[in-house]
């Protein structure tokens, strides 16, 4: 508990304290945000759609809606004591709008966002297609991992790409998908994110909404405007592969090709002006550990993988 107080929620920028009355009175104005939202859309959504929102609502009235608790799990892969924040958001009013935008972002993401890389086996086959007969002469390995991103993504600018996002993929976008009620309905998690932590009651400021189930896909959207209008394509002569599993990015670099040094620099200077996310990187290497596995060039510059073991 200590530890959640000192790294998160003592930390003023990102949460506020509330006292029980104000508490009760905000979730009870974000319920009635939530549910106007809902009876505002509702006739234009499928039948088994309003099905999931009426059951869902029926289940919590019967039940009585939780309140969002706060929780620290212990990041036992990192070298120092560090704990990740979560808000477990499950029997809440604000879940049932959650999984419903997270439907919706994955099923858009997966067939616009260039780089999405949804697991290890994907990572894999999509290096094996793109160099079948080994890696170009003087390319290496690099990744690059923002720090905290789900704290860091500031709010305003989130939303407004995620709009964004959506007004320029229209025609990419299904049709069935209500655009205007997935962003309000975000806006709404986002910006009305209140939780209990022991006796006491928080409204999370900024950053994404940990614990919700669209809280990945939005962190996966959040950047994919900066890659595909112009990362991908401003530095593909340097940059033959790159893909991102949520907050982290996996790619090659050739560093024979004229400026190679600069341009990383300037490819990793944009990313890393991005919204309020900072950024850490390997630099360039032959073998790294990504995701669960180490990923390596061998002497004859072929790709070797193998199940990473922390010692």
């Amino acid at each position: 508990m200590k530890q959640c107080l000192n790294t998160h929620v003592l930390k003023v920028d990102y949460y506020m304290l509330l006292s029980g009355t104000e508490a009760e009175t905000l979730l009870k104005e974000q319920s009635k945000l939530l549910h106007s939202l809902y009876q505002e859309h509702k006739d234009n959504l499928s039948d088994s759609h309003q099905q999931y929102f009426d059951c869902s609502f029926e289940l919590l009235d019967k039940q009585k809606a939780r309140i969002p608790q706060f929780y620290g799990i212990w990041k036992v892969h990192k070298d120092e004591d560090s704990v990740r924040p979560v808000i477990a958001c499950c029997g809440s009013r604000p879940q049932v709008f959650s999984t419903y935008v997270d439907y919706w972002l994955k099923k858009i993401l997966r067939s616009i966002l260039q780089s999405y890389l949804p697991n290890v086996e994907t990572l894999i086959e999509s290096l094996n297609k793109k160099f079948p007969s080994g890696l170009p002469a003087g390319a290496r390995l690099f990744s690059i991992n923002a720090v905290a991103m789900y704290s860091k993504i500031d709010t305003e600018h989130g939303l407004q790409v995620c709009r964004d996002f959506f007004d320029k993929y229209e025609d990419q976008i299904p049709s069935d998908a209500l655009t205007e009620f997935l962003l309000e309905a975000l806006e709404t998690i986002m910006k009305e994110n209140i939780f209990q932590f022991g006796d006491t009651h928080w409204l999370q400021k900024i950053g994404c909404a940990i614990g919700t189930s669209e809280a990945v896909n939005y962190a996966y959207l959040y950047v994919c405007l900066l890659e595909m209008d112009s990362l991908m394509d401003d530095f593909k002569a340097y940059m033959p592969y790159y893909q991102r599993f949520i907050d982290d990015r996996i790619g090659i670099w050739l560093l024979r090709e004229p400026d190679a040094d600069s341009k990383f620099n300037e490819f990793f200077s944009k990313l890393n002006k991005w919204g309020k996310l900072r950024l850490t990187c390997t630099g360039f290497t032959k073998s790294l550990q990504y995701m669960d596995l180490t990923v390596s060039i061998n002497k004859n510059n072929n790709l070797h993988y193998k199940t990473f073991k922390n010692q």
